[in-house]
């Protein structure tokens, strides 16, 4: 439905902000329902200020383009995490998994109590909770994500959102969603009690070879606690089972699931915080981590320069297939101005980004998505003594980290390697991790008083 771009806000007195630029797809951008949708996210989302939930700064249109500017997450979401935590035979620790659901729960108890500055209380419902749109950083912070499909209505005689079309993901709806009836937050409760299950157990609660059957499980409260996979988890069966309930009107609060979920992760973890989150999810993606760290530098300036003709709207082909890492930087679209502009800063702010929206969609337009910018290449900090006597560096990560054989001499320690010294000129190093049968070899160049750096992922 949309498309998502990283973008930079400069300060005209200095200071920068990472944000992301969220707008309909082009394809997409004359169908009615769709931009319905997307107004209704913007409508929805920008009252909401929460600190589980991804905050929305502006929403603004450019010929006939509608986006939305939001705050940028420096991490995965929860699909991603799992299905990393499930490709390496790992478990989702247990304590995070009742962090991460109690800091979800307390965006939705906000969101299902908004009310307006008249004090009219809004049925908001996100009809949406699932792994992809929650996210997780690097710093530990949980953000419930995506209202592009929730329901806000004044509720002045009723708490409920009235029948209409279903919407949401089957295996985290609730029975009265899947049947379009009318729905409040507990559908919410729902979703996220599913999500838990999931992160404990690997598996969602429910199982069904088609919708049909994933309903009637759910209507019948056929479900599997996590308690039945895992050990050291009964004493949750009590407050997901009532999450879980069939009928809303025994289910749980999205508050009360809260309110549960942390006096269970107190009882069994009192100091946990995000510090522990963000520690998990860094072991998990510090491949990645990692590369930002050593390629950030080498990277800027040619992102730099990519955002000065993207500016330009006036690249060169060039002739082969861009890889990933260069469509990312491609899509990321700096919002700068005068640095002598003397607007307010909120007027200000909203100029620049219309400004950039426009230039976003002049580039794309041109085609500027099968385009790139040749690097040259780096210059090299050459060591003095190093030149002198005919030798150069290596250093070396790998992901998962591994055991070192450079030229047949296996190293001492395990990645990450840093500066070691090796003659100038061609070697082969080989990365080996025996216990999961992993192993790649690569031939590398090393400068003349200077560094070459590996990073490698090693995969079955």
């Amino acid at each position: 439905m949309a498309e998502v771009f990283r973008a930079r806000l400069e300060a005209p007195a200095g200071g920068e902000k990472i944000l992301v630029v969220k707008r309909i797809l082009p394809s997409l951008s004359a169908d009615p329902e769709f931009i319905r949708l997307f107004v209704n996210e913007a409508k929805i989302a920008l009252p909401l200020t929460h600190g589980n939930i991804t905050s929305v700064f502006e929403f603004g249109e450019v010929d006939g383009q509608y986006y939305l500017a939001m705050e940028f997450i420096h991490g995965h979401d929860l699909g991603a995490v799992l299905a990393r935590a499930r490709d390496e035979g790992r478990l989702f620790p247990i304590s995070a998994a009742l962090f991460v659901g109690a800091e979800v729960a307390k965006g939705l108890a906000y969101a299902h109590g908004l009310t307006t500055p008249d004090g009219q209380h809004m049925a908001v419902v996100h009809q949406d909770v699932s792994p992809p749109n929650i996210l997780l950083s690097y710093d530990g912070a949980v953000k419930l994500n995506d209202f592009g499909i929730a329901r806000m209505r004044a509720a002045t005689t009723a708490d409920s959102v009235s029948r209409e079309v279903v919407r949401g993901k089957a295996h985290y709806l609730a029975p009265e969603a899947h049947e379009g009836g009318a729905i409040d937050g507990r559908v919410d409760s729902f979703a996220l009690a599913c999500v838990v299950c999931e992160m404990l157990s690997g598996k969602s609660p429910f199982q069904g070879h088609d919708e049909r059957e994933l309903l009637d499980a759910k209507r019948s409260g056929r479900f599997t606690l996590p308690s039945a996979l895992r050990e050291n988890l009964s004493d949750l069966d009590e407050t997901l089972s009532r999450a879980l309930e069939p009928d809303p009107k025994g289910r749980t609060s999205a508050r009360d699931l809260q309110v549960h979920l942390t006096q269970h992760l107190f009882r069994r973890a009192p100091d946990f915080g995000p510090h522990e989150v963000a520690a998990f999810l860094r072991d998990l993606f510090g491949f990645e981590l990692y590369r930002e760290t050593v390629e950030g530098a080498g990277q800027e300036g040619v992102r730099d320069r990519l955002l000065y003709q993207l500016s330009k709207a006036g690249l060169e082909p060039s002739g082969r297939e861009l890889q990933t890492s260069e469509l990312l930087s491609m899509r990321t679209l700096e919002l700068a101005g005068d640095a002598d502009a003397k607007d307010e800063p909120r007027a200000g702010r909203k100029l620049l980004l219309t400004a950039a929206i426009a230039a976003l969609v002049v580039a794309v337009g041109a085609g500027v998505g099968i385009y790139t910018y040749a690097q040259e290449p780096a210059p090299v900090d050459r060591d003095p003594k190093a030149t002198q006597e005919g030798f150069g560096f290596l250093s070396l990560n790998a992901w998962p980290s591994a055991a070192v054989i450079v030229d047949g001499e296996r190293l001492p320690e395990r990645t990450p390697v840093i500066r070691y010294k090796v003659k100038a000129g061609p070697h082969r190093v080989v990365f080996e991790k025996p216990e999961f049968g992993l192993t790649k070899e690569v031939l590398v160049e090393v400068p003349l008083g200077g560094e070459k750096t590996v990073v490698v992922k090693l995969d079955r």
